[in-house]
């Protein structure tokens, strides 16, 4: 989330316009994601994560680099998808072992939100830059 508002900030360029609304967009449905899987996470028994430290000791996202590319930061958001989509499914697959529907459910429209976003920054950067070789996949 930070990483998305971080860029927001300080998105610059002819870029601007555009990026700093998607970046905007981007961390307002993300922390509504977050705040959705907390809730479901305190429903179930256990407690969420409570602290920026706990957050950064679990993520599996990397701290923002400070950059002012749009391409660069565009890029490091599409990484930045790709794990939490792939967090998802294992998350998915463990509610579906436990017959856990309500979190299945959660975590398959989160998903979905997330495939949404990975296509359209693919598409933003297929349209405007040349794709480096490690995002093709």
């Amino acid at each position: 989330m930070q990483k998305l508002q971080a860029y927001h900030w300080i998105v610059s360029g002819s870029d601007f316009y555009e990026l700093h609304e998607v970046f905007e967009t981007m961390y307002q449905k993300g922390r509504k994601d977050i705040d959705d899987l907390a809730e479901r996470i305190a429903a179930i028994g256990c407690i969420p994560l409570l602290t920026l430290r706990s957050y950064t000791q679990t993520s599996k996202i990397q701290e923002a680099r400070v950059t002012k590319n749009s391409k660069e930061m565009m890029e490091g958001i599409l990484n930045d998808l790709r794990s939490l989509s792939k967090q998802g499914r294992k998350v998915h697959s463990y509610a579906m072992l436990l017959s856990d529907i309500p979190t299945a459910h959660l975590l398959a429209d989160f998903m979905l939100r997330i495939g949404k976003e990975e296509w359209k920054v693919r598409s933003w950067l297929n349209k405007t830059h040349i794709m480096p070789s490690s995002l093709d996949n």
